[in-house]
C-alpha cells in the first residue's frame, strides 16, 4: 500500500480549522455524557471481581446499581469477559 499525500480539500480544511481555533486538535463532540461507566464504578467493579471473580453479570448489577449492559461494558473496559 502507497501512503498518498492528504488532498488538497484536507490540506484546506486543516488550514480552516487551525485559522479558526488556532489548534488543528479535534473539538469535543456532542452527545450523552458518559455517567455509569465512570472511573468509580470501574473500581467498585474491580474491587468486586477480585474478591468473588465468579460473580455472574446480574449480582453485580444489582450491586452497583447500573443495568447489566453496564456491567458488560465495564468487564470490556477492565480487559475482562462477562
Amino acid at each position: 500500500m502507497v501512503n498518498e499525500p492528504p488532498s488538497r480539500p484536507t490540506i484546506n480544511a486543516i488550514m480552516n480549522k487551525f485559522e479558526q481555533t488556532e489548534s488543528v486538535l479535534d473539538l469535543d463532540r456532542s452527545g450523552r455524557p458518559v455517567t455509569v461507566t465512570d472511573q468509580s464504578n470501574l473500581d467498585e467493579a474491580s474491587e468486586i471481581l477480585t474478591e468473588q471473580p465468579q460473580t455472574s453479570t446480574r449480582r453485580m448489577s444489582l450491586q452497583l446499581g447500573i443495568s447489566q449492559t453496564s456491567v458488560r461494558r465495564v468487564h470490556k473496559s477492565l480487559g475482562l469477559k462477562a
